[in-house]
């Protein structure tokens, strides 16, 4: 038996496994759902995110590992899953640069303090250089589990420090 397209599926995109299903069953008709009527899942409600700048409470406590980073304290309006792609831009002369840092997934209570070391790649920074740290993160509450968040990018001038590297 040899099957022929509907003259309205016209683009030739089909759900076979539906049809083929249907055929199976002694059906002799099968309806074809389009993939816009399908169910998506729910988007998150919006969530508050700010950046900034923090400086740590302890000064005599040294780090172990110490190594020229960024660091940045994240706030949230709710509760919330993060996952944070960082990455660094800055100016050499006239030309701008950028590198990706770490992509880390954590929960976030209310606030959290993020360091970030730098890689190898940085070229000639040092220590007190003016940068920009840049993070696309996605915050899915605790609240709604399954949802799905939109990403939003934030951007934060800082200095290079000296950071505990606790990859």
């Amino acid at each position: 038996m040899r099957s022929q397209l509907h003259p309205t599926l016209k683009s030739g995109l089909l759900a076979l496994p539906a049809i083929a299903l249907a055929l199976a069953a002694g059906s002799m008709s099968a309806s074809i759902t389009p993939a816009s009527a399908q169910l998506a899942p729910p988007t998150c409600p919006s969530v508050g995110v700010a950046l900034r700048n923090y400086k740590p409470k302890r000064p005599g406590r040294k780090a172990t590992s110490p190594a020229p980073g960024v660091r940045a304290r994240i706030f949230v309006s709710e509760p919330s899953q993060l996952v944070i792609r960082a990455s660094l831009r800055w100016f050499e002369g006239s030309q701008r640069q950028s590198v990706p840092l770490l992509t880390r997934t954590l929960g976030a209570p209310r606030f959290r303090n993020l360091r970030f070391p730098q890689p190898g790649a940085t070229g000639g920074l040092q220590v007190r250089d003016g940068v920009t740290l840049v993070l696309v993160l996605t915050a899915a509450p605790d609240s709604s589990p399954g949802c799905v968040p939109a990403a939003r990018r934030i951007a934060l001038r800082t200095r290079v420090v000296v950071v505990q590297d606790d990859r």
